[in-house]
């Protein structure tokens, strides 16, 4: 009997959360079809969303700048793989 009933709860335990695997699946399929749709008609390549300036859009790549060089005492340099790592991580 305890055998029959381990079965039994294993069995609906790995059935049970399958069942939203699949509901979740469509969702997430519609999810993505609309989102594509609405990012298609909305984004430009080289653009700046209309919500922001351009000095509003630069301020976080400038912030991240100098969070990595007042933190990690590092130069401004673009070479140094560890200074543009740091960099995109303070972003």
């Amino acid at each position: 009997m305890k055998k029959k009933t381990i079965t039994l709860a294993l069995a609906l335990m790995l059935t049970i959360p399958m069942n939203g695997f699949a509901i979740n699946e469509v969702a997430q399929d519609a999810f993505e079809q609309n989102v594509l749709q609405t990012s298609a008609m909305a984004f430009a390549p080289g653009s700046v969303p209309a919500e922001s300036s351009a000095i509003d859009a630069i301020i976080p790549a400038v912030n991240a700048v100098a969070i990595t060089m007042a933190t990690e005492d590092m130069a401004y340099d673009t070479n140094d793989s560890t200074f543009v790592w740091s960099t995109l991580y303070n972003m």
